[in-house]
């Protein structure tokens, strides 16, 4: 009388490989459908998709009540007048952030402003 054990471990096994056929064959083709997606719209477009998705979700909907974002935009601009400032506005901005614990600053100082080139 056979064991019914190597007949179960034979079934497992082709199940297995069965199944890692299928998950190889998939791979395969989502391999391909990339490949023939390679255009910069259509592969941006769902990165882009993806990425405000996985922003959305991960990062919190509003900021610390500690937190003050000062930010240049179009009011900012008609009051202080076209880009790039002068050096002294953002030295007086931050002269009055002298209480604050930790100032961050993303700009960068490339072009002198031709009204004052000394700046």
């Amino acid at each position: 009388m056979s064991s019914p054990a190597p007949r179960n471990n034979k079934l497992l096994s082709d199940r297995i490989r069965k199944e890692w056929h299928l998950v190889s064959g998939l791979l395969m083709l989502l391999t391909l459908l990339f490949s023939s997606l390679r255009d910069d719209f259509a592969l941006g477009k769902l990165n882009n998709l993806i990425y405000d998705f996985t922003m959305a979700a991960a990062l919190p909907q509003a900021a610390p009540p500690d937190i003050v974002i000062v930010a240049i935009d179009d009011y900012s601009i008609a009051n202080l007048g076209f880009w790039p400032w002068r050096r002294i506005n953002h030295a007086q901005l931050l002269s009055r952030l002298e209480q604050a614990r930790a100032v961050g600053i993303d700009l960068v100082f490339q072009e002198p402003n031709p009204a004052y080139p000394d700046d």
